[in-house]
């Protein structure tokens, strides 16, 4: 089982990515069945609903402008936007080192083996500590666009900003704010979260997420890669 958080992270993963028939037809890997976090292109085995032949298929990476015509056709349907969060290589680095850290104290407590209830449950809890300190950040960092809210989630964290009340999305900080980002390259976004004036967030797809973003909050404005008030336009 896989729990909640990681499926849609991983659903959303998999959306950037297309299976390519020799014959031309494209469609979804994860309306295909398939499933890919992240990685280059690889060839794969699979029937094309087109031309029904049994063929090698290319698992590529979408372009923008598919990645773009994918997100519109999930809008239409009524389905939630997810954007996948981006991670800088030395979080990547922290998080499974810290991970690996915590998973090796069972190995250097040995005395404890004459106690198999406490070494046991040594071992349950530095797993389950082992996920807290960093995987859990790195797999479910994520932000999804509704109707009407933006919602914010990275580990525990977890904040639903209304549409209608975001002031402007920078690339520049303005305050006090609770970071849901895994990366140093970050936007703004100013709106109210846990009692602080914004929150900060890293999406892999920049581009396209202040796109939905700009469609979604009409009177926002995209300027220069930000959003911005059509007052101060």
């Amino acid at each position: 089982m896989v729990p909640p958080g990681w499926f849609a992270a991983l659903e959303a993963g998999t959306r950037r990515h297309a299976l390519e028939c020799p014959c031309g037809h494209v469609r979804d890997l994860w309306e295909a069945g398939g499933v890919q976090f992240s990685g280059n292109k690889k060839q794969t085995l699979a029937r094309c609903p087109s031309c029904r032949a049994l063929t090698w298929h290319l698992k590529r990476r979408k372009s923008f402008s598919e990645r773009r015509q994918g997100m519109e056709a999930q809008r239409l349907r009524g389905e939630d936007r997810v954007f996948i969060g981006s991670k800088v290589w030395w979080f990547s680095v922290l998080s499974w080192g810290s991970a690996a850290a915590v998973w090796t104290i069972p190995v250097f407590t040995p005395h404890l083996a004459h106690a198999p209830a406490r070494y046991a449950a040594l071992w349950l809890g530095t797993f389950v500590l082992g996920w807290l300190v960093g995987p859990w950040f790195w797999f479910t960092t994520r932000y999804h666009i509704t109707d009407k809210h933006l919602i914010l989630h990275s580990g525990p964290l977890r904040a639903t900003l209304e549409l209608a009340r975001i002031a402007e999305v920078s690339k520049t900080r303005k305050g006090i704010g609770v970071s849901f980002a895994t990366d140093t390259n970050c936007l703004w976004i100013a709106h109210p979260v846990f009692g602080t004036s914004g929150a900060l967030v890293a999406p892999e797809d920049r581009t396209l997420f202040v796109a939905a973003l700009d469609e979604a909050c009409e009177y926002l404005h995209e300027r220069d890669g930000e959003l911005v008030h059509q007052d101060q336009m």
